[in-house]
C-alpha cells in the first residue's frame, strides 16, 4: 500500500507543470463572476481564495490542536 501510494503521488506530481498554471485572463474574469455569483461582489477581486471548501472558524483544529500554542 505505501509503495503504492507513493508512486502514485510520483506519477501525478509529474503532471503538475502540464496542468497547474497561471490563470489566463478569460479563466480570472469567468472565476471573478462565479465569485460574484456565489458569494457576494465585494469578494469579487478575492476569487483565488475562494473554491467552494467549507470549514468551521468558531473551532481549533481538533487533531494535536490543543498543542499549537
Amino acid at each position: 500500500v505505501v509503495n503504492s501510494t507513493k508512486r502514485c503521488v510520483i506519477a501525478i506530481l509529474s503532471l503538475h507543470d502540464q496542468v497547474i498554471g497561471p490563470a489566463n485572463q478569460e479563466e480570472k474574469d469567468a472565476a471573478k463572476a462565479w465569485v460574484e455569483h456565489q458569494v457576494c461582489a465585494e469578494w469579487r477581486n478575492g476569487y483565488l481564495a475562494v473554491d467552494g471548501t467549507n470549514f468551521c472558524l468558531f473551532q481549533k483544529p481538533s487533531h494535536y490542536g490543543g498543542d499549537i500554542l
